[in-house]
């Protein structure tokens, strides 16, 4: 919670009751299953040598996601599934899979999950 914390620029606190809601109202008692992106949040961070963050910030690109990519992300973030996510925009499930695609290539990332992680990262959506 302390990292994520850290992370997201928020106590842990804000962190423990958004994550105890979340449980709520999935109906579960654990961590895991109600914040599936906790992991991916995490998985390129590892040790890194002091004055790194520089450069790190310099080898970002500058990455502009279409209005129709940020609306796909934002529904896959709250965990839809392509067909669901092409009901609610009025669009096929194959539009929705191109737009979740193009953001994927653009932010090079394997899977929407990553995807959903690196955009909110980068502050895209």
């Amino acid at each position: 919670s302390w990292a994520i914390g850290v992370i997201l620029k928020v106590s842990e606190n804000t962190v423990n009751f958004h994550v105890k809601n979340a449980m709520r109202k999935l109906e579960t008692t654990s961590r895991t299953q109600c914040v599936p992106l906790t992991g991916m949040a995490f998985a390129d961070l590892g040790p890194r040598p002091l004055g790194s963050r520089r450069k790190l910030m310099a080898d970002v690109q500058e990455v502009v996601l279409s209005e129709r990519e940020k609306q796909c992300l934002r529904w896959v973030e709250e965990g839809k599934s392509s067909w669901a996510i092409g009901v609610i925009l009025k669009v096929s499930e194959n539009t929705v899979n191109f737009h979740v695609k193009n953001a994927m290539r653009k932010l090079e990332t394997t899977s929407r999950t990553q995807c959903v992680v690196k955009a909110r990262r980068q502050r895209l959506i």
